[in-house]
């Protein structure tokens, strides 16, 4: 029972302190007003819940983003805790710019007043900051990269400037309270930014990843390695390729000089035949005429018995065969070529399958390299990059199969379809490659942009 009152007065406690922070977004200055009559252990137990809070907050949404960060149930809840401490000490460096203004603003409480609008501040400005993270993270758009930029220098500015507008009403010492404010947050910030620089520079780039306009997609997208000119830049088989084509083309020209010849010869033949026909018809007018006359002549009883007689005392006259005028008979015959199949197995016997060997070898490389970055990737917009390319590595795959099955068969005739076949290949590939680097060049040049303006770090 005893521990259900613990857990009942914790989680009311923790509302009170959630409408607390529309307390103080509303009317600061009845804020403070309220805090400094709080106790010591109060104003604790206030510093550590939005500490706390805000950390775990923190950690909720950038799980994805710590992949190096390895937590076990064991050591979560201490990794938590010390992050919690550190990130608001870190925050707290700025606690004597606003002690000193709540000092020259003469309020007693001037140190309590400063911690504890440190820490409600840090609350609200970064967990403003994380849930626009959140929405950047989920849509991969970069337009939550601008809101949050805003929003993120709006909170600081209004951070810098609600402090002593909240503790006076004198337009003159809210002016010189500002002054000295800004003045020693300035110098805080850039003190703390050497200090992280020099910590940074002596370790690692890691911090970089705590901060609320860090770019965790452009991260990832400039890490990744998605070169493809090892493949197309030195790619053998496109010289096979063209090879083949030349051959395939050479032996159809071949086939149509063939062809030509065969024609010519059949022309020539057409020309005797008729030169013949028309000797033939020549002769037969001859023998109608003659036919003509006999016939004739057959009217007289006299001369019929004379040809009677003749016929039966001399042999049967045969008829004589017309003589055709003999012209030129050469021709030329059809040139003796090496067919298609034989000139390829000359050209690559034993060559192909060294070359189909390097080929698939170097394709099987990119593609297991791309395929061990994947696992690692936690955004779409990288995955997208890492499945187009292994996408290509398959089609330059499928090239070299579909060269390997016409030189292990080859013929003329499947050339073409062949060729064909392998433009709407290469076309995929180039479109394929022309759109990563298209996407790729904008994302790099949003990237810069951004981070030139200071919308993301």
């Amino acid at each position: 029972m005893d521990i259900l009152d613990f857990f009942k007065s914790q989680g009311t406690r923790s509302l009170a302190y959630a409408r607390d922070l529309g307390v103080f977004a509303r009317r600061p200055r009845l804020y403070l007003s309220q805090v400094a009559s709080l106790d010591t252990a109060e104003m604790i137990r206030r510093v550590a819940f939005y500490g706390l809070t805000a950390t775990m907050i923190e950690f909720m949404m950038f799980g994805l983003v710590f992949r190096s960060l390895i937590l076990s149930s064991l050591d979560a809840p201490w990794v938590v805790l010390g992050t919690a401490i550190i990130e608001t000490i870190l925050w707290f460096i700025l606690v004597p710019a606003f002690w000193l203004t709540a000092r020259f603003l003469k309020r007693k409480e001037a140190l309590k007043l400063s911690i504890h609008y440190v820490a409600i501040s840090r609350f609200i400005i970064v967990v403003s900051g994380l849930l626009l993270t959140a929405l950047f993270l989920l849509t991969e758009e970069y337009a939550f990269t601008v809101v949050r930029a805003v929003v993120f220098y709006l909170c600081v500015l209004a951070f810098l400037l609600t402090f002593p507008c909240a503790l006076s009403d004198s337009l003159k010492k809210i002016a010189g309270a500002v002054l000295i404010c800004l003045c020693m947050v300035i110098a805080t910030s850039f003190g703390l930014v050497f200090l992280i620089e020099t910590f940074r520079a002596s370790t690692t780039d890691e911090i970089n990843r705590v901060h609320l306009l860090y770019d965790p997609i452009g991260e990832e997208v400039l890490g990744l390695d998605i070169d493809s000119s090892s493949l197309s830049d030195f790619d053998p088989t496109t010289a096979v390729v063209a090879d083949v084509s030349r051959l395939g083309l050479e032996n159809l020209k071949l086939e149509l000089e063939k062809l030509k010849q065969e024609q010519e010869k059949l022309k020539l033949e057409r020309v005797k035949l008729e030169q013949e026909q028309e000797q033939l018809k020549r002769e037969i007018e001859k023998l109608d005429l003659l036919l003509e006359k006999l016939m004739q002549k057959l009217q007289n009883p006299e001369l019929k018995i004379e040809i009677l007689k003749l016929q039966l005392g001399n042999p049967k006259i045969k008829p004589k065969k017309p003589e055709l005028s003999s012209e030129s008979q050469e021709q030329s015959q059809p040139t003796s070529v090496p067919s298609f199949a034989e000139a390829v197995q000359s050209k690559y016997k034993g060559k192909w399958e060294e070359i189909k060997k390097q080929r698939l070898d170097e394709i099987e490389f990119a593609r297991k390299r791309l395929e061990e970055q994947r696992p690692k990737l936690v955004f779409r917009t990288s995955k997208r990059f890492v499945d187009r390319r292994i996408k290509q590595t398959d089609l330059y795959r499928s090239i070299v199969l579909s060269v390997d099955i016409l030189l292990s068969d080859p013929s003329s005739e499947r050339v073409p379809d062949w060729l064909k076949s392998l433009n709407s290949i290469q076309d995929e590939i180039r479109e394929i490659e022309l759109g990563v680097m298209q996407e790729y060049l904008n994302h790099i040049e949003t990237h810069l942009k951004l981070l030139h303006w200071g919308v993301i770090m």
